[in-house]
């Protein structure tokens, strides 16, 4: 599906939260391969690897998951389409039970446990080295969001005579 839309959108620049993956979403042995596969239909796609539920799964892997090293392997080669971040909140977690129920709601952080949460991805980004690191962690959002801000003002200089209510351009 994600290629389908891509196809139907060539143009679109797009940053796929998490690689799809998410609290109840696990990365599968074939995850990354999945995930490879998507980004090489889609030239105009990025990876995020924030949120620190997804980060402790590569970094502490269960059977069956992709291992830090191959996470390395996916992130080295996907070094310009790959971005970090934290994803934190000042909030600790909600505890749920296997149902999803609330068991305990989540209390605001102290400061260090807040600035913790970068650190989970440190065995990560020490495989990469200090180049690729630094473009996953700053340089490839800068690249993607400053470039971004240059198409919007040229779209808007392009468009600012249009006439939006008039639907039947469209």
């Amino acid at each position: 599906g994600l290629k389908q839309l891509c196809v139907q959108a060539p143009g679109a620049s797009v940053i796929w939260a998490h690689t799809g993956l998410g609290r109840f979403v696990k990365p599968t042995s074939d995850h990354l391969q999945m995930v490879s596969r998507v980004l090489d239909a889609c030239p105009g796609w990025n990876v995020d690897i924030s949120w620190d539920i997804v980060q402790e799964r590569f970094i502490k892997p269960e059977p069956g998951m992709p291992t830090t090293d191959e996470w390395a392997q996916f992130v080295t080669r996907y070094q310009d389409r790959v971005l970090w971040g934290s994803d934190t909140v000042i909030y600790s977690r909600n505890v749920v039970d296997a149902k999803g129920v609330p068991v305990s709601m989540g209390k605001r952080m102290t400061f260090d446990q807040y600035m913790a949460v970068p650190k989970i991805t440190s065995p990560l980004f020490e495989k990469l080295g200090p180049q690729i690191s630094q473009k996953v962690r700053v340089g490839n959002y800068v690249k993607l969001f400053d470039g971004a801000k240059k198409k919007v003002r040229a779209w808007e200089a392009a468009h600012a005579a249009d006439d939006v209510w008039d639907l039947s351009a469209r």
